[in-house]
């Protein structure tokens, strides 16, 4: 009945997939951040108070989106049982 130093196999993995998805998001954002910096300059979009809106209110919204998404997948009411 000792006790082990070592983590279980099941939360190594659980480190491993979550270290997996921190590093898509990172890279996810980079792609996206390049794009922005190399396509963005060439668009021909006007500096009104509409375009600014709808810059600032995008990614709030797809972020609620995807976790009302997540949260209603059949996966992650399985997971939560």
């Amino acid at each position: 009945m000792g006790i082990s130093l070592l983590p279980s196999c099941t939360s190594l993995l659980a480190m491993r997939d979550r270290l997996v998805f921190l590093t898509k998001i990172i890279a996810l954002s980079a792609v996206i951040a390049a794009a922005i910096k190399s396509i963005a300059p060439t668009l021909p979009i006007a500096a009104t108070a509409t375009n600014a809106l709808i810059a600032v209110l995008t990614p709030p919204l797809l972020l609620v989106i995807a976790l009302v998404w997540q949260s209603r997948s059949p996966t992650h009411s399985a997971r939560s049982e």
